[in-house]
């Protein structure tokens, strides 16, 4: 048997299949034909048109996603015989979802850091990279897609910040402790920047204890005035206290003056 089926190939779209097929033994009266199409078509047809050597009178069944179009009153002959089945579409879905406009929302995002790091709108013109929506088959095969702009995302102040060496004299090795209050969620894999004023030293053998909220999991590097807690394991939930000390600081010479620069960052 030779067996030709012609589906229009725009995906997603309901269409009408063109089956054609060359038999070389005759089809009795009760006997079927059968198409089986591959995954990821949705196969829901009603109706059979445009026979050729295939009595009209021939029915249309559903075995499960297989149509099966029995032979009624007369038998099909040796030859080629064609026909069009209605209601194929690629795309498996219970319920799918017709051309038009659809809206959902989705909880739990995170954004990224500043994209341009300004603290206002008007000054902020540059985004991220551009968000991607696809819509896709059963089989994760894309129907369509479009590249989306993201919105330019400022930095904002931190709601109060601290720090505070536990000796006040010049030129003295102590410990100092950071304190702030974060409006927004440091993830995983984000940092927590701290920069000392000139004049301090920062000793890079210095230990850094995590006494609130932050996982005691995260570390820390020290490199020149700069402090960095990298968290791990899980985010900095949005909080009051969120409080570090480091050892090893020294302080620096008589009438030093400077200010303390504190910044959380994203993952990136």
């Amino acid at each position: 048997m030779v067996m030709d089926a012609h589906v229009f190939d725009a995906l997603g779209a309901q269409t009408l299949v063109d089956v054609a097929l060359t038999t070389t033994v005759a089809i009795p009266v009760g006997g079927s034909i059968r198409v089986t199409f591959p995954s990821g078509f949705m196969v829901t047809p009603t109706a059979i048109t445009s026979p050729v050597g295939l009595d009209a009178a021939s029915s249309l069944s559903m075995i499960g996603t297989v149509p099966k179009i029995t032979i009624a009153a007369t038998a099909v002959a040796a030859g080629t015989v064609s026909f069009t089945l209605n209601g194929v579409n690629l795309g498996v879905a219970t319920f799918p979802l017709v051309p038009g406009t659809y809206k959902y929302t989705l909880q739990g995002i995170t954004n990224p850091g500043s994209s341009c790091n300004q603290f206002y709108d008007e000054a902020c013109v540059t985004a991220w990279e551009n968000l991607v929506v696809s819509t896709l088959d059963v089989n994760g095969n894309t129907f369509q897609f479009m590249s989306v702009p993201t919105t330019p995302i400022i930095k904002s102040n931190l709601r109060f910040a601290r720090v505070r060496t536990a000796l006040t004299t010049p030129n003295t090795v102590t410990s100092a402790y950071v304190l702030f209050n974060t409006m927004t969620v440091i993830p995983v894999g984000g940092h927590i920047v701290v920069t000392f004023p000139t004049g301090f030293t920062l000793s890079p053998a210095g230990t850094v204890m995590f006494n609130n909220g932050i996982n005691s999991m995260s570390t820390a590097t020290i490199s020149g005035l700069t402090v960095q807690v990298t968290v791990a394991s899980s985010s900095v939930a949005i909080q009051n206290g969120v409080k570090f000390t480091l050892s090893g600081v020294t302080t620096p010479p008589l009438h030093t003056s400077g200010s303390y620069q504190v910044q959380t960052t994203d993952s990136l």
